[in-house]
């Protein structure tokens, strides 16, 4: 049996469409189950039941590119090696996302970094304690190894600045 003659056997049904360019005919003809069309709002019902919501929160680090003692600039993979270094040392991986920014104070100062962000992935399951103790964390970690002026973790509800050592 062909593959069309056992697709209709199992139920299957095709939907016809013609496209015609010029004087060309274009027939294209697709096969499908019936059963997706009947069950299509079980189907988002299934999806939905496999969704998790939880209440917002995020908490942020900002951090500039170049060090306090030479200004040397480091690079976003750098950052991200060090930051999958902490992860792993750590007692629950929280993810993060890294993106480049950019911090302007008039017309005289212009500096490229980076915000680091973690939100509480409803997949985890930990605590917003948790996340602000892994931000922390991380923070203290980044003014060491970058040498860093000044690293701020900001969440809904405090800005905390974490100051280099010759500071």
């Amino acid at each position: 049996m062909n593959e069309t003659k056992r697709a209709y056997s199992e139920g299957w049904s095709d939907r016809d469409s013609t496209v015609y360019y010029g004087i060309v005919e274009y027939k294209d003809v697709a096969i499908e189950k019936d059963w997706v069309k009947s069950n299509s709002c079980s189907l988002s019902e299934k999806i939905m039941d496999n969704t998790n919501t939880v209440i917002t929160y995020e908490s942020k680090i900002y951090m500039g590119c170049q060090t306090s003692l030479d200004s040397v600039k480091f690079t976003q993979e750098q950052i991200e090696a060090h930051v999958g270094e902490v992860q792993d040392g750590y007692k629950v991986i929280i993810p993060l996302r890294i993106t480049p920014t950019c911090f302007v104070s008039g017309s005289k100062y212009k500096e490229e970094g980076w915000e680091i962000a973690a939100i509480n992935y409803p997949k985890i399951r930990v605590s917003t304690d948790d996340i602000d103790g892994f931000m922390k964390h991380l923070a203290e970690s980044i003014i060491k190894k970058f040498n860093q002026h000044r690293v701020c973790v900001v969440d809904s509800n405090v800005t905390t600045m974490f100051k280099g050592l010759k500071h």
